[in-house]
């Protein structure tokens, strides 16, 4: 559930994962819509949050579904994670509350935020496990050490030799991200290409991405919502000169 996408608050989120498995609920006369989306909506009718409020969705999400008969798994309860990092990549072993260890081995996607992914779909693949369906121990292993996720921190070698890292950074934990993978693999600071939507939070990810990188080209992405280089360039100045 990507919340940042959903809600307009600050919240606490428990779950996460770009592959939409959402919590749904349905109102009579309505379609089907996230439930996060649906308690944005609620949270504005039914009370006007004083200064400092959090919408704590873990809570949200926790009660909701007991109402339908369903169970909330909070994914990194419980679990113990051994974690080293190798040339980018996490070499963890994992152990869950079902008793089950994965590992030693190597996810194939990189960054250390990567982790926190993985225990995430382990625990999804686990509760679907209990539900009746077959996945075994070793098909989890082969998902996390060889799963392929283009554009996100893919690290590319050319003709000549020389390495383009890809990465879609679209929001400023994105963008948080790959600045952690680039202070610890990546210390030398390279060059950032960069193209920016007019919707994204420009600033925020420029403030976490200039300072791990070096020289910066300003460019624009064919899209009609892409921010035009020259603005971009200019706003990299004014961030780089304040």
């Amino acid at each position: 559930l990507d919340a940042a996408d959903d809600l307009d608050h600050q919240v606490d989120v428990g779950i996460a994962g770009h592959r939409r498995t959402v919590v749904r609920e349905r109102r009579r006369g309505e379609r089907d819509v996230p439930l996060a989306r649906q308690v944005a909506h609620r949270d504005a009718r039914d009370f006007e949050p004083h200064a400092g409020t959090r919408l704590d969705l873990v809570t949200l999400l926790r009660d909701q579904p007991h109402e339908r008969g369903s169970d909330v798994v909070e994914a990194q309860a419980g679990v113990h994670a051994k974690v080293s990092m190798q040339e980018g990549r996490a070499r963890i072993t994992l152990t869950t509350p079902d008793g089950n260890r994965y590992g030693p081995l190597t996810l194939s996607l990189r960054g250390a935020h990567q982790v926190e992914n993985a225990i995430v779909v382990t625990r999804l693949l686990e509760t679907v496990r209990r539900q009746g369906i077959s996945v075994s121990t070793g098909a989890i292993e082969e998902a996390l050490s060889t799963t392929e996720w283009p554009a996100r921190l893919e690290l590319l070698t050319l003709d000549n030799g020389r390495r383009v890292l890809i990465d879609a950074a679209h929001n400023p934990d994105g963008a948080q991200a790959l600045a952690a993978y680039l202070r610890e693999c990546h210390p030398e600071k390279p060059p950032l290409v960069i193209s920016v939507m007019r919707d994204k939070d420009l600033d925020q990810i420029l403030a976490a991405l200039l300072p791990v990188t070096s020289a910066v080209i300003a460019t624009r992405a064919p899209s009609p919502r892409a921010t035009p280089e020259g603005e971009l360039a200019r706003r990299i100045v004014d961030l780089q000169t304040e």
